[in-house]
Formats: C-alpha cells, structure tokens, sequence
C-alpha cells in the first residue's frame, strides 16, 4: 500500500501532544491591523477547553500544555515569517 504524503509518523510518547495540537487547527487567527497582518495562536482559555473535551487527565494537562505551546510557537515562526 502507498503512503500518503499527508501521514506523518509521532512517537508514542508526543501522541498526546499531538490529538491535542491537531483538534486546535481550527482555532487560529489572523490579525489585521494598520500595521499589518499575522498569525496568532489559540487561546489558553480554548486549548484548557479541548483537553478537558479530550479527556487528558489534570496530571498529565501542565506537561502537555507546555509541549502544545512549543508547537505553537514553531508554528507561528513559520506561519509569521511568510507574510
């Protein structure tokens, strides 16, 4: 069987991270203002919501929380750098 070019291997240890990061992708926003335009992440407030819809234990939200946070800021230094 082919693989996609849109699957992506995640360590056993990341996959929480990334059901986490992956149900956040429709909570971006785009900035617009006089002095420009930019990407910016999800709010704390939605990415505590979507743990919590996610069933991530309490234990596990502050670690988890500080890896989602790395993506975003990766992210952003990509998203932020083309425009």
């Amino acid at each position: 069987m082919a693989r996609s070019e849109n699957v992506i291997d995640i360590w056993p240890e990341n996959s929480g991270a990334a059901e986490v990061f992956l149900a956040m992708a429709s909570q971006w926003q785009r900035v617009v203002s006089i002095s420009g335009a930019w990407w910016s992440p999800p709010r704390h407030s939605d990415l505590q919501a979507a743990m919590h819809m996610l069933g991530v234990r309490r234990s596990d939200r502050s670690r988890l929380f500080a890896e989602i946070r790395a993506m975003f800021d990766a992210c952003l230094e990509i998203m932020n750098a083309a425009h």
